[in-house]
């Protein structure tokens, strides 16, 4: 096996590429949650457990704010909006990582 094809590899997971959602509602939460210009993979999630891990903020300030606003937004679209099984799965497992990131934060 190729020594430098495992390694890119497990580069290409590292990066945690967003995932989509047939609803265009929660696509703009996607996108909200993951910006193209992101320096971290994660996205929100992401960059709240760089900043309670290292004291770093990302890009200059602090995601928890908008980690803790983008979690009620999920909170509420589960309740409200009609989702394909795959869209609920993405939109709960989305729910879970910020949930678990906050929680990392002191913030329940």
């Amino acid at each position: 096996m190729d020594e430098n094809a495992s390694t890119t590899e497990g580069q290409d997971r590292d990066r945690h590429e967003p995932p989509t959602a047939e609803d265009p509602r929660l696509q703009r939460v996607i996108q909200e949650l993951f910006r193209a210009n992101a320096r971290l993979p994660g996205g929100t999630a992401g960059a709240v457990r760089h900043e309670v891990r290292t004291g770093e903020l990302v890009g200059g300030k602090s995601h928890i704010r908008k980690a803790i606003e983008r979690r009620r937004q999920l909170q509420q679209f589960l309740r409200r909006v009609d989702l394909s099984d795959q869209d609920r799965t993405t939109a709960q497992r989305l729910l879970d990582d910020l949930h678990a990131a906050l929680r990392e934060a002191g913030v329940d």
